[in-house]
């Protein structure tokens, strides 16, 4: 075992939140172990990143060693992964001839990783996020008091003071199906309007990143953004952020009982013999409502 490794193995043994310090003629960095984590860091001046897989995560941030701040790349782990999985990833982290291409690339080499280990990370839909970001955005420009509310588990996606808005998102071509899930997501209090967001993947196009910047610019609260951005788990640098789409369509569809029926639980549950229906969902077609067409690509 060499050196650096035998320092990375110690880990579990540092001071808390005490910053050591690696630098030899092979790897330099830093050891932390934080409450309930490990961390490794090196400097790093780069863009915003972060991303996760198997307990383990990397990210930006700012670092503090002997009175001195500069921004570094960490690795995080916890603290009850075992040392044979970490200690291998965080000396490749922290050698010297990996730097270089590691700083530029930092998505190429942890994706390197993700594949030796497996990839048990969550699966996210950045489409959807970003359908209900586009929504907001045609919302926004017309009714300031538009909240976005869809990350937080809300029952509509986008809330103002006179109306609700349901946004669902597809990426097929052609099919204009959605599912509607239980008996309260179309069926409020207010006003309500379902807004239909066509997309398509593309090498080139609009990201969540993008949006974020255009709903900031426009007035939009960028901590509010960010807040539900995390609670989708997408930290500011996650590659999710970062994958853009082309927006093929935009429909607005008037939700009312000849349109969009909204059957109660009870009403089902009358025809249930032991009436145990907890929740159901309705797959509509929308080819045969009528809709207000807010965007479509090339008209």
């Amino acid at each position: 075992m060499n050196n650096t490794q035998a320092q990375i193995r110690n880990l579990p043994f540092l001071l808390v939140n005490k910053a050591y310090e690696i630098n030899n003629s092979v790897a330099d960095g830093f050891l932390v172990r934080a409450q309930h984590e490990y961390q490794i860091a090196i400097p790093y001046q780069g863009p915003d990143y972060f991303d996760e897989f198997v307990g383990i995560s990397i990210s930006t941030n700012e670092f503090d060693y002997e009175g001195k701040t500069f921004p570094v790349l960490y690795l995080h782990a916890k603290d009850d992964i075992s040392m044979d999985q970490l200690a291998p990833i965080a000396e490749e982290f922290l050698l010297k001839k990996n730097r270089a291409f590691l700083t530029a690339n930092p998505e190429e080499w942890f994706d390197g990783w993700r594949k030796i280990f497996g990839d048990a990370m969550r699966k996210y839909s950045p489409y959807d996020v970003l359908g209900e970001m586009i929504a907001l955005r045609e919302v926004y420009k017309k009714d300031k008091t538009a909240k976005w509310m869809g990350p937080k588990s809300g029952s509509q996606d986008i809330v103002c003071e006179k109306q609700v808005i349901e946004v669902k998102t597809t990426t097929r071509k052609k099919e204009s199906e959605i599912h509607v899930n239980s008996a309260v997501q179309l069926a409020a209090d207010k006003p309500e309007f379902l807004m239909f967001v066509r997309l398509e993947y593309t090498s080139q196009g609009l990201t969540i990143d993008d949006l974020k910047d255009e709903l900031v610019k426009v007035g939009y609260s960028e901590t509010k953004i960010e807040d539900n951005l995390v609670q989708k788990g997408m930290l500011k640098g996650s590659k999710s952020r970062r994958i853009p789409y082309d927006v093929l369509e935009v429909s607005l569809y008037p939700v009312n009982k000849n349109t969009f029926p909204i059957i109660s639980l009870e009403k089902i549950n009358e025809l249930a013999p032991t009436k145990n229906i907890m929740d159901y969902q309705l797959l509509l077609d929308l080819n045969t409502i009528p809709h207000k067409v807010l965007y479509e690509k090339g008209k």
